[in-house]
């Protein structure tokens, strides 16, 4: 790659600074699907760091967590959780857009995201580019309201002005050209899936359970499906004793991992999580106890 090209662009951080993708927005859930939609939610006129915490789309469930957490921790965590949310984002919650708290987390979290880690290593090899966080970009980010960055309209137009024919190229996840209007994109969903259901129309082939039709893989079926990661979360669950801390109930977190394992639920999050953890224990030789 690098005898090819000098300079790498990635998309890391634009679904959140210009497509708004985790402020507090409304869901349709239809059959079991879920699809967010283009529009605020309601919020408390003065949201506190606990309301930001219990709203985020990062991390596995609450339920998950308060599963995995010991009873004798599970109190203090939530505590300290919000306790620690109040006070970074209080400049966000007291002042007239407190939307902006969700952006403000995500963006001072960047560099604790799982990708950032990928990204250090691609500089060892290329230059990296993050549009997103390029310092024009980033102003129009900070000066467009939450509502138009939830929307997501204000930057297919401004992407249709640079470039017609760009625009109009399949979006990688729906398939539905990128400057449909966020709501005609809605109902082409629904209608799709509908089709589906009813068995009018297919979905499209994958090579396998680890592959997806959009841009992402299919994690849940890469962990439960590829040989290594099978293997690596086999052995985690089988060594849970140096991972507890004293902090996890190991047999619901085991029972989670052999959930995912077998099929009968999902616990991607926490699966991914669970790698990062077992890693850096492992790493640093920490020593933990059940």
């Amino acid at each position: 790659m690098r005898a090819a090209c000098d300079t790498l662009l990635s998309g890391h951080g634009l679904d959140y600074t210009l497509r708004g993708y985790y402020l507090p927005s409304k869901f349709l859930e239809i059959g079991g699907s879920r699809t967010r939609l283009p529009t605020l939610r309601a919020i408390a006129e003065r949201p506190t760091g606990a309301d930001v915490l219990n709203n985020l789309r990062q991390g596995p469930p609450r339920e998950t967590i308060d599963r995995i957490v010991s009873p004798a921790w599970r109190g203090p965590w939530w505590k300290g959780q919000e306790e620690a949310m109040q006070t970074v984002l209080a400049p966000w919650l007291d002042s007239a857009e407190p939307y902006n708290a969700w952006d403000a987390f995500i963006l001072h979290a960047v560099s604790k995201h799982y990708a950032f880690t990928g990204m250090l290593s691609v500089r060892a090899a290329a230059n990296l580019r993050l549009p997103a966080f390029d310092a024009e970009v980033m102003d129009v980010y900070l000066r467009m309201p939450p509502a138009w960055r939830c929307a997501g309209r204000p930057v297919q137009l401004a992407l249709r002005a640079v470039s017609p024919a760009l625009a109009r190229l399949p979006n990688a996840n729906t398939h539905f050209r990128a400057d449909l209007h966020p709501w005609l994109e809605i109902a082409a969903l629904v209608g799709r899936g509908a089709l589906r259901r009813v068995g009018l129309a297919g979905r499209p082939e994958v090579p396998s359970s680890m592959h997806s039709a959009g841009s992402w893989q299919d994690i849940p079926g890469l962990f439960r499906d590829d040989p290594g990661h099978r293997a690596r979360f086999t052995q985690i669950r089988d060594n849970l004793d140096a991972l507890g801390f004293g902090l996890f109930d190991l047999d619901q977190l085991k029972g989670c991992i052999d959930e995912h394992l077998d099929g009968r639920g999902k616990h991607t999050k926490l699966l991914r999580q669970l790698l990062t953890h077992e890693a850096w224990v492992r790493q640093f030789g920490i020593a933990g106890h059940g």
